[in-house]
């Protein structure tokens, strides 16, 4: 049973397959497929993106579908995801911070 349909970009591939296992989903590159993009991104439930843009129209078009818009990397950039809007919609934006490298012992722990 499908728990919706999730955009997403191409990343790696067990976690492809583990949301494969669970959700519709939806793989383009916003950079290599724009137009494909913008219509994909107003017909899913979840984005979960590091390069593509959410902007209010997707979130409009999409007639309130779109709850969750999960970005990777190191902020929620607002050239990315217009947070006006998804507060405005109610579309809940998270961030993940990117996988960082395992790290040396001497290097300074985080605080």
């Amino acid at each position: 049973m499908s728990l919706g349909c999730v955009l997403v970009e191409e990343f790696q591939p067990e976690v492809l397959q583990w949301l494969r296992e669970r959700v519709d989903l939806v793989v383009v590159n916003p950079w290599v497929e724009p137009q494909r993009w913008d219509i994909e991104a107003a017909r899913v439930d979840a984005v979960i993106s590091r390069k593509g843009q959410i902007t209010r129209e997707h979130m409009e078009k999409g007639g309130g579908r779109l709850k969750i818009v999960a970005r990777t990397g190191v902020g929620v950039d607002p050239s990315r995801v217009d947070l006006e809007a998804a507060k405005e919609l109610k579309v809940w934006v998270t961030n993940q911070p990117a996988a960082t490298p395992c790290r040396s012992p001497s290097w300074p722990s985080a605080r």
